[in-house]
């Protein structure tokens, strides 16, 4: 598969000033101006420059696909104990500008938490799920496994993941029916499966992680999944990249997809990276419906990037060429993932050992197709070495008559 790679040198738009967290995680949003966050035991939205719009404590959150709610889930104590006593799990949910709707508490240590913004159904470790509508639990269940995962389907029931050793780990579960399981007997594998092609094992396992790298578009079309270092739609090989995958978003739209590996954060589009950003360990990613917006987790905090799609081309030079938009270097050609804010294109020279191109502007203004123009300064050529003689050598005499 031939790919081309563009690499931004890019700055982290802002981080929040937050503790680092186990439980960090980034949530889309339909209008893509907003994001939803939990970081540091803090839960609550930033918009799309990064600015925290508004924030309330807690550690697991979720949404339904459009983001029209937010429910967050916080541990609850007993202050007045000393040591402070562990009551259970606040459920809250919370309106998109952070108006409380309801709370209230469970008796349970939660591990997984899903909503459709009516009801929010929270799981713990005892294996235990709650759901709570209204403030009030009107229906529990135990499935006397710890719960890794839970999700809202399309039909309106509740999609469970849980695991143990023997059984394995279903730490993934989506709207769709999709889920991931990890499984280790005398090899590490996935079985990963899917209404639209049923189970499927792979060999190879995950990444260390806390949970699978998977995500799934609105319309359940794209249902992209990491297995190690290949990342799948559905069951076609879509990309590989130089290290294990640990965290995979796909846009509302299906068209794009963003996956992490330890040291950089990629941009995918078409079966090509788009975009690989300098950024490591993330931990947690979402993207806009369109894709041109994308929140992320690290160690360290939350940061918001916002991008705009450009074709970039060079003629008039036959090396492989390079260019700059804000700052950030792209290998030509490219349908790349640019800065929102960029309206300019630097052409950067191209040489090799015998052959100098040289840009016939030093900037271009960026459009959505950009062609920049390149000359060729001087090209030597070199003749072929002399070839070495073979043979006798003959001494030459004269006669005198």
């Amino acid at each position: 598969m031939s790919q081309t790679r563009t690499v931004i040198r890019m700055i982290p738009a802002l981080l929040l000033a937050l503790a680092v967290a186990a439980h960090a995680a980034v949530l889309p949003t339909e209008a893509g101006d907003m994001f939803y966050f939990s970081f540091g035991g803090v839960a609550g939205a930033v918009d799309a420059f990064g600015r925290v719009l508004w924030s309330v404590p807690g550690q697991l959150i979720a949404s339904d696909p459009m983001g029209s709610c937010l429910a967050v889930a916080s541990a609850a104590y007993n202050q007045s104990a000393s040591p402070p006593a562990f009551l259970g799990t606040a459920v809250s949910l919370y309106t998109p500008d952070g108006r409380l709707l309801w709370s209230a508490v469970v008796k349970l240590n939660a591990t997984a938490l899903a909503t459709d913004c009516v009801s929010v159904a929270v799981g713990g470790q005892n294996g235990e799920v709650a759901v709570l509508k209204d403030g009030a639990v009107v229906k529990a269940v135990n499935y006397t496994m710890p719960v890794y995962a839970l999700a809202y389907k399309t039909d309106g029931t509740l999609a469970v993941g849980t695991g143990g050793p023997l059984t394995g780990f279903t730490a993934y579960v989506d709207r769709c029916g999709d889920s991931v399981t990890a499984l280790k007997t005398d090899a590490p594998y996935l079985i990963v499966s899917s209404p639209r092609f049923g189970p499927v094992k792979y060999m190879g396992g995950l990444a260390p992680q806390l949970r699978p790298p998977a995500g799934v578009s609105e319309d359940c079309r794209t249902f992209a999944y990491a297995v190690y270092d290949v990342i799948y739609n559905n069951t076609s090989p879509l990309v590989k990249l130089p290290e294990p995958v640990i965290s995979l978003a796909v846009s509302g739209d299906g068209r794009t997809v963003a996956a992490a590996t330890m040291d950089e954060l990629y941009i995918i589009r078409g079966g090509s990276i788009a975009a690989a950003l300098p950024i490591a360990a993330v931990r947690s990613i979402a993207l806009s419906w369109d894709g041109l917006s994308m929140a992320y987790s690290t160690d360290s905090g939350i940061g918001v990037q916002r991008f705009k799609l450009a074709d970039i081309t060079a003629v008039g030079c036959p090396l492989p060429v390079r260019a700059q938009v804000g700052g950030f270097t792209y290998a030509l050609p490219a349908a790349a993932y640019v800065p929102a804010d960029a309206s300019a294109v630097t052409p950067l020279p191209a040489q090799n050992g015998t052959l100098l191109c040289l840009p016939l502007s030093n900037s271009t203004p960026l459009l959505p197709h950009t062609v920049l123009q390149y000359r060729v300064l001087y090209a030597v050529r070199l003749g072929p070495p002399a070839r070495p003689f073979v043979g006798q050598f003959v001494g030459i005499t004269s006669e005198k008559s």
